[in-house]
Parts: C-alpha cells; structure tokens; sequence
C-alpha cells in the first residue's frame, strides 16, 4: 500500500514541475525588443541605425536593405555571442541562447522598417 502512495506522490512532483517549467518558459521567454534596448541602443541605436560616434567607426546600419541581405542569421548570432574585436564584447554566456535569437529576429526586424 505504501508503494502506490509514493508513486502517486513522485507523479504528482513531476506534473508540477512540468507546469512549472511550462510556465517559466512563456513567463521568461526572450524579449527581443528589451533585450535590445538594454543591451545593444547604447551603440547600435534604439533604431537600429547606430549612434553617430560609431557610425563614423564603421558601425552597420542594422535598417540598411543591403546590410540585411548581406549578413546571415548564423552570422548575426557569431556576432552577438563573440563579439566583434576590438570593440564590441560577446554576450555568450552573459545571457541565453534563446535571448540570442531573439536578438537575432530583433535585428532583423530593424529591416522591415
């Protein structure tokens, strides 16, 4: 009789981790937008044309047609997760994969502008 109580138990633990993983997930998932304008206008501009200093340094314009057919997703994300030597840092690590990739859409999403 034991045997089933502790069974039903461990069930019920699981179920509720799974909900509460579920939940986690949508609640926390990446924000593409905030993600940008915490970590990347400072530089890159809140519209993603990039601030003047930089842009006189050879800072992309992210709104650029040309530059958005130029770069892959792949690449954005090596950027974004190395850096770009010698002056922007890489955010591996730092923060998710998933906020990668929505960095990632966020960049791209500057494009359709």
């Amino acid at each position: 009789m034991k045997k089933p109580v502790a069974l039903s138990i461990l069930f019920c633990l699981a179920l509720a981790m799974a909900f509460v993983a579920i939940f986690v997930h949508r609640t926390y998932a990446a924000d593409g937008a905030a993600l940008y304008g915490a970590k990347c206008a400072g530089c890159h501009g809140k519209d993603g044309k990039g601030s003047a200093m930089w842009k006189s340094r050879g800072m992309v314009d992210f709104t650029s047609a040309d530059y958005q057919k130029s770069v892959t997703d792949a690449q954005l994300t090596e950027a974004i997760a190395n850096g770009k030597k010698p002056v922007m840092v890489g955010f591996k690590g730092k923060i998710s994969d998933n906020d990668i990739k929505a960095l990632v859409a966020q960049i791209r999403s500057f494009g359709k502008q």
